[in-house]
């Protein structure tokens, strides 16, 4: 019966470890160029009477030609709740930038392009997208900013 015991409190312990172990805690964190870096917390700070707004980061490329192979980060901020779609990302998102001691979720613009809600009554895949009026951060690929605004 002791080893049985012994055997459970293994398991049990093991399990417990492992769920841990893929807790969001252990998320990856992105780090981004000084320059990019001082942009978010400028854009941040804005909020700093506001308390009550939350953000989140969406990451994309840039495809149009002159400038095509930057990056792009757009900061949404919400009061309260974001809308649908971004809450559902953001909670099922392991990336995270940290702001102080906030972690801010990252997501990218190909989750919103592949994740899937149900299909439609002839099969295809139904996605949802966001138009939003998002803090605009263009970056090169060596971190030079490009450009800031809305």
């Amino acid at each position: 019966m002791k080893v049985f015991r012994i055997l459970w409190m293994l398991l049990l312990f093991l399990f417990i470890g492992c769920q841990k172990g893929n807790s969001q805690d252990s998320g990856i964190e992105y780090v981004f160029s000084r320059d990019v870096n001082e942009a978010i917390e400028e854009k941040i700070s804005s909020y700093k009477d506001y308390p009550e707004w939350k953000f989140y980061i969406t990451i994309g490329r840039v495809l149009y030609e002159e400038e095509c192979g930057n990056y792009q980060i757009l900061l949404g901020s919400y009061k309260d709740t974001p809308i649908e779609v971004v809450a559902d990302l953001i909670k099922r998102s392991v990336h995270y930038y940290k702001s102080g001691e906030n972690k801010i979720p990252v997501i990218f613009d190909y989750d919103f392009a592949f994740t899937g809600y149900g299909t439609d009554s002839k099969g295809r895949v139904i996605r949802k997208n966001v138009m939003g009026n998002d803090f605009v951060i263009e970056f090169t690929r060596n971190g030079e900013l490009v450009k800031t605004g809305n």
